[in-house]
């Protein structure tokens, strides 16, 4: 499936019977659908670009893909986890993320970070392997 088969796939499930647009409100979810990882803040910048309630098909493309022009390559994500793995053991635990998170510059939500947490699946030991996290997303 190519990624406009998927946009679209994603656009008619917001859509409520309405071909033509969907409401602002739900561009964070279709944007997360789409595997896109972004905040709340980072919505809010882009929707406050867009005039009225409402997104095209044709907006909604857009926002996409710069989102995967802005993306982040997996080489630098892999850098970001080894910064916090010390030991090179391929592992983090899930409470020194969610201490970053928390305390970040953009600070996530309860809900954003169970979000997170859930995406990444730490193991019993509440750990993540992040080689297979980054093998998920690319």
């Amino acid at each position: 499936m190519t990624s406009s088969e998927k946009e679209l796939k994603i656009f008619r499930l917001f859509t409520k019977g309405h071909n033509d647009y969907v409401e602002k409100k739900n561009l964070a979810d279709m944007l997360r659908h789409l595997g896109h990882t972004v905040t709340n803040n980072d919505v809010e910048k882009i929707l406050s670009e867009i005039e009225g309630d409402k997104l095209s098909f044709s907006d909604f493309q857009k926002i996409s893909k710069d989102m995967v022009k802005n993306n982040i390559s997996k080489e630098d994500i892999k850098k970001a986890f080894k910064t916090f793995d010390p030991e090179n053991t391929g592992f983090i635990d899930i409470k020194v993320l969610k201490d970053i998170l928390i305390g970040g510059v953009e600070k996530f939500t309860e809900e954003e970070l169970e979000e997170v947490v859930n995406i990444l699946g730490p193991n019993a030991e509440g750990m993540i392997n992040y080689d297979n996290f980054i093998k998920k997303c690319y």
